[in-house]
């Protein structure tokens, strides 16, 4: 057994592996094949080590149209101008605010 072997990427266990020796048919190559002795997983010996580069993040939801819609409703009901509720929704989307409000504009302006 390899002492430099990382946790298993599967299963996470830090426990035994074996190395078993494989042969590609119908060619005479051999390579290696790690196995974990707690889940079975199994991966040529060259990838077990390999991770992510990066840790997963926990992100909130991206708004959605209904939330937008929400935000431009409540936004006049608290006194706010549409200078100040144009300035509002840029402020919290820089990727596409000015789209969206005018959309949301459009839509609530048409309304009796």
């Amino acid at each position: 057994m390899h002492e430099d072997w990382l946790a298993c990427p599967f299963c996470g266990d830090d426990g035994e592996k074996s190395e078993v020796e494989m042969t590609v048919f119908p060619s005479p190559n051999q390579y290696k094949v790690i196995r974990c002795q707690t889940c079975g997983a199994s991966c040529p010996w060259m990838n077990w080590n390999m991770r992510a580069g990066q840790q997963m993040v926990a992100t909130a939801p991206a708004p959605t149209f209904a939330d937008w819609q929400a935000l431009h409703d409540s936004l006049p009901q608290a006194g706010a101008t549409e200078q100040e509720i144009a300035e509002a929704l840029a402020v919290c989307d820089e990727t596409g605010a000015e789209m969206l409000a005018g959309a949301i504009g459009k839509a609530t302006a048409h309304q009796p």
